[in-house]
């Protein structure tokens, strides 16, 4: 068990043992992947419904699309690597993001007018709930 936290954003991670195969078809690579969870916590309490990003640091294996996950109702999230628990070995950097509207209520998207996220943001309709330090890869201190 890794234990990680700094400042107002801590993130524990969790791995386990087992190594299981990935692969997306007989063109695809195949990555031997660790099973990975954890708990993001802010300000001491569990972040519901949080984006973690682990952003591998150094040049990825070929095919590596990248890991991640999302937290549900106590903090706790499970790393996923293209659609399969776990992620591959190596020291990443991880970013953790929770976006709801301006007054704190879920994203509403708007297929019907074509809004989306990203002008959403643009029109200054979103909060972003997680301090900018952490959302950032070139600016987060949290490794695994």
């Amino acid at each position: 068990m890794r234990h990680l936290r700094n400042g107002i954003c801590g993130l524990l991670l969790t791995c386990v043992v087992g190594i299981s195969g990935c692969s997306k078809g007989p063109a695809a690579p195949t990555f031997e992947l660790i099973p990975a969870s954890g708990t993001v916590t802010l300000d001491g309490k569990s972040l519901a419904d949080a984006d973690v990003s682990f952003v591998f640091q150094s040049p990825p294996p070929a095919g590596f699309s990248g890991s991640g996950g999302r937290t549900d109702a106590s903090g706790k999230f499970q790393v996923i690597t293209d659609n399969k628990p776990g992620t591959i070995v190596g020291k990443f950097k991880v970013m953790v993001s929770k976006q709801t509207m301006a007054d704190g209520s879920p994203i509403k998207t708007d297929p019907t007018t074509g809004l989306d996220l990203e002008q959403l943001k643009m029109q200054g309709q979103l909060k972003e709930n997680v301090p900018e330090k952490y959302t950032v890869v070139e600016t987060t201190d949290q490794t695994v």
